[in-house]
């Protein structure tokens, strides 16, 4: 059985209330995501598919916790033009989550951590530094599911953060600056098809042996942000232009046995760009003719 711990937490450097981080799905998904990533860093490929699955099975499939967590993205993921509307916004979340069955999420939350805990430490996990922690901690503590009275000033505070993240939303901002459109795709979604897709990519890297271009950045930015059919109509239009530019560097190779090693390439690129089905395997494809574009403008 896990112990659930309960901890203080600082906002505007004020320690004020306790928090019970075991308990807030905001905390607990991002967690995951950034442990994940950090073993996918260390090549450790095999672990983060287990915690990968785990997600999928808990976030993604019709759960108690999936019905929760889509508040906290909802809180994360949303922007209200001044503080009256994101008042209104924050004040329905609340309602929404708090007219969720706690009682069975929490069991869920129990079973999934019992199997994390066979194969990893879940203190280290939850221990993971996560970006939105403030934000999900504030929320977490405005519900009031902690059954801890909250003073007039605790509750000023906690709500200061959440409508200060409303009316200027910086996640927002990090998918505008890298040119994201966003539509209809769940942020879960995004997250957990990005792990999927950085489990490709360390083979992807571990053949190629060497770091992304600019265009297999973003490549990759683009493959986990864009909805599908955006995604296929901008990585269409980049296969469209790496094969124009394999054709024409074919044509003054002079090398017979090079010459027919890139016609072998270049087919399978066609083939990718007329069957238009993009997946994590052929998009290491398409990272590969980026690979091939630059070393040809080499020779």
């Amino acid at each position: 059985m896990i112990i659930f711990i309960l901890g203080w937490i600082t906002l505007f450097g004020v320690k004020f209330m306790k928090h019970n981080k075991y308990k807030n799905l905001g905390i607990i998904f991002e967690s995951l995501i950034h442990y994940t990533i950090g073993l996918i860093a260390d090549g450790k490929t095999e672990e983060s598919s287990k915690i990968m699955s785990l997600i999928k099975k808990n976030f993604l499939k019709k759960t108690s916790i999936s019905e929760c967590y889509n508040i906290y993205s909802q809180l994360l993921y949303s922007e209200a033009i001044n503080y009256y509307h994101a008042s209104k916004f924050y004040n329905r979340l609340i309602k929404e989550h708090n007219k969720l069955d706690h009682s069975k999420i929490n069991a869920e939350i129990s079973k999934m951590f019992d199997v994390l805990k066979k194969d990893f430490n879940i203190k280290e996990i939850m221990d993971t530094k996560v970006p939105n922690y403030k934000l999900f901690s504030s929320f977490r503590i405005a519900t009031k599911q902690e059954n801890t009275y909250l003073r007039p000033k605790n509750q000023m505070d906690v709500e200061v953060v959440i409508l200060e993240h409303l009316v200027n939303n910086q996640e927002l901002k990090k998918i505008s600056n890298n040119n994201i459109v966003e539509v209809d795709y769940p942020q879960e979604k995004q997250e957990v098809d990005k792990l999927a897709l950085a489990i490709a990519f360390k083979k992807f890297e571990k053949d190629a042996k060497n770091n992304l271009s600019e265009d297999q950045a973003e490549c990759l930015i683009k493959y986990y942000s864009l909805s599908e059919e955006n995604y296929l109509k901008w990585v269409n239009k980049k296969i469209e232009n790496m094969l124009n530019e394999l054709c024409d560097k074919r044509e003054s190779i002079d090398s017979i046995k090079v010459k027919e090693k890139l016609s072998l390439y270049i087919e399978r690129i066609e083939k990718i760009y007329k069957d238009k089905n993009i997946n994590s395997d052929t998009i290491i494809e398409v990272m590969m003719g980026f690979d091939v574009c630059r070393y040809l403008k080499t020779i």
